[in-house]
């Protein structure tokens, strides 16, 4: 996948997706809607585009990253199962649990579209080198 920026491009890309945030206590839900221009569909896949499953990954990450104020980073891929397709245009939930207190966090997420679960992730986020203390609301 070409992707302009590299990783800094992938991850501005998918953060910008994201159009709504609630946070509590350990628990956060966001909503990412992937809009038919986004650049990463013109190779993923020619003629039969679709959200890449990084872009789900990514959206765990840069849910808690809006929902704490710090820079995170992923630090691990414990376990991915992408059970449905995500299409240009859909609109995406993404339910996180398990970021209570400091980073490093050992997060699960679902992300659900249509009302159909579309993933299972569990990752394992940490704050960039050099981060304060997050909010400790999250």
């Amino acid at each position: 996948m070409s992707e302009p920026g590299g990783a800094a491009g992938l991850r501005a890309q998918a953060a910008g997706c994201l159009t709504a945030l609630e946070s509590s206590a350990g628990a956060l839900s966001a909503t990412f809607l992937y809009p038919p221009d986004l650049p990463v569909f013109a190779g993923h896949f020619p003629g039969s585009p679709l959200v890449p499953g990084v872009f789900l990954v990514e959206a765990v990450r840069a849910a808690l990253e809006r929902a704490c104020g710090l820079s995170l980073r992923l630090v691990e891929v414990r376990d991915a199962r992408f059970t449905a397709p995500v299409l240009p245009g859909d609109r995406v939930r993404v339910d996180v649990e398990g970021a209570g207190g400091a980073p490093p966090w050992s997060c699960r997420a679902i992300c659900t579209r249509r009302g159909e679960t579309a993933a299972r992730l569990e990752v394992v986020i940490a704050a960039e080198e050099g981060e304060r203390e997050p909010d400790p609301g999250l």
